[in-house]
């Protein structure tokens, strides 16, 4: 499973879960809110006190929602393993402000609990490169990712949404770990 921002995960079988309008509701929120406290009223301290908790019980559903659709699929597929990126301190290391907007490590919590009770595993890999190395022949450049969507290998000539070609070379990285010797 690969987590982004323009989808909130992709799988390796093609499954797409848009982050788009999560995000488009994420600042629907924040522009209401804003309003209200620029407002200053009571009435608008009253509002806002009502509505607190929202849209924290909205990304959860959200989140909920994708995780029972990744296990599902899984399911479906009849896999032992789930295999995530591992996004472990991910604004550190890439010095990204966005990391904030997504809830990575809660998908992530939520698929785990859910899959081990269906008896699936779920595993983090090291995310390097997964989005600049070509899923059909390996070959890894900065100039096989063109655009945030877009993966076109400059060796092989394959195209994908960049998103699912990290997806497979997540799960691939996965297998192939279980591959080496100690």
């Amino acid at each position: 499973v690969d987590l982004g921002i323009e989808n909130l995960a992709v799988t390796s079988t093609a499954s797409f879960f848009s982050g788009r309008e999560l995000t488009h509701d994420l600042h629907e929120f924040e522009k209401v809110r804003a309003g209200l406290q620029q407002t200053g009223t009571r009435s608008a301290h009253r509002t806002l006190e009502r509505s607190s908790g929202r849209e924290l019980r909205y990304v959860r559903d959200v989140l909920h929602r994708a995780s029972n659709a990744i296990v599902s699929e899984a399911l479906g597929y009849e896999c032992d393993v789930i295999a995530f990126e591992d996004l472990t301190n991910i604004r550190d290391r890439t010095g990204a402000s966005w990391g904030h907007k997504w809830a990575f490590r809660t998908l992530y919590e939520q698929v785990e609990y859910k899959a081990e009770a269906e008896g699936i595993s779920v595993k983090q890999v090291g995310s390097a490169y997964t989005s600049k190395r070509c899923a059909e022949c390996g070959f890894t450049a900065d100039e096989n990712r063109p655009t945030r969507t877009d993966f076109r290998c400059v060796k092989c000539e394959s195209e994908a949404n960049a998103d699912y070609n990290a997806a497979k070379n997540i799960g691939m990285r996965y297998v192939r770990r279980g591959q080496q010797s100690s």
